[in-house]
């Protein structure tokens, strides 16, 4: 099973190609135990991967930043969009997870379920990276479209 640091790792070295964008700040947030935020911020977004490790999952959003700050809550405030999750700004993500192997329909003994819960949460950092780092632009303008409409 992939650890917490092994994948936080895998995190960094999927996304460096941000930071060598030169235009993003990385930052890190773990506010407990079961959950761990790895935010790439740039000026008018950020990107998200949040790590949910009760059960080991990891999701990707775009969001909006306000003052340099990650946004409190989730995809709404106050009924405005602060946050896309990545598939709601390409169909890429959901088509490349329908590529991976398929659960098996009965859960399977505890370690044996976080072994290849571990190992598919490295295949969706993966996705990510591969998705952001291809259509990066055009996903950029298509959440800033979506946070600041003209």
């Amino acid at each position: 099973m992939a650890t917490r640091e092994e994948l936080l790792r895998l995190t960094t070295e999927e996304f460096a190609f941000f930071l060598e964008m030169g235009e993003c700040e990385l930052e890190i947030v773990e506010p407990n135990t079961l959950l761990t935020l790895v935010a790439y911020k740039f000026t008018t977004i950020a990107v998200e991967l949040q790590f949910d490790w009760r059960d080991l999952d990891v999701t990707c959003c775009v969001s909006k930043p306000t003052d340099g700050r990650l946004p409190e809550g989730y995809l709404l405030r106050e009924g405005v969009r602060i946050r896309f999750r990545l598939g709601d700004l390409t169909t890429d993500v959901l088509a490349k997870f329908r590529q991976l192997p398929q659960p098996p329909k009965r859960r399977p003994p505890l370690d044996e379920w976080a072994d290849r819960q571990s190992a598919r949460m490295a295949d969706y950092i993966r996705i990510y990276a591969g998705i952001l780092k291809s259509d990066f632009a055009e996903l950029r303008s298509k959440a800033e479209a979506g946070f600041y409409p003209k």
